[in-house]
């Protein structure tokens, strides 16, 4: 009987999880490392990359407008993350993360 009332707990989980895995939802104070800001700011450059679909930044025109809107979002939060990182961290510790080079990369193919 005791298991009947853990499922519900676990489903309760997985779903809460699951909603909150937008990156436009990451919470500044759930990062706890230089890297863990480098691995958020790939993750919002990811989704961006994902809905320019091999465009350039300037050539989105055609979006639709909740698109337009997310990648607004999502630039917004690659700024917080930005700003709240450069006080934390200096750029050399921030340029120590394995995915730091991959970042870069992603942002020359974004435009950034």
């Amino acid at each position: 009987m005791k298991s009947s009332h853990f499922l519900p707990f676990v489903f309760l989980m997985f779903t809460t999880m699951a909603c909150s895995d937008r990156p436009e939802d990451i919470k500044l104070s759930d990062l706890d490392t230089a890297c863990d800001y480098i691995d958020a700011i790939e993750r919002c450059a990811d989704v961006i990359l994902k809905i320019m679909d091999g465009n350039d930044f300037d050539e989105l025109d055609e979006l639709k407008e909740e698109s337009v809107e997310r990648l607004e979002n999502l630039t917004l939060k690659i700024q917080q993350i930005g700003r709240a990182a450069d006080k934390k961290y200096t750029s050399d510790e921030l340029e120590e993360c394995p995915n730091f080079e991959d970042v870069e990369d992603k942002f020359d193919i974004i435009g950034f």
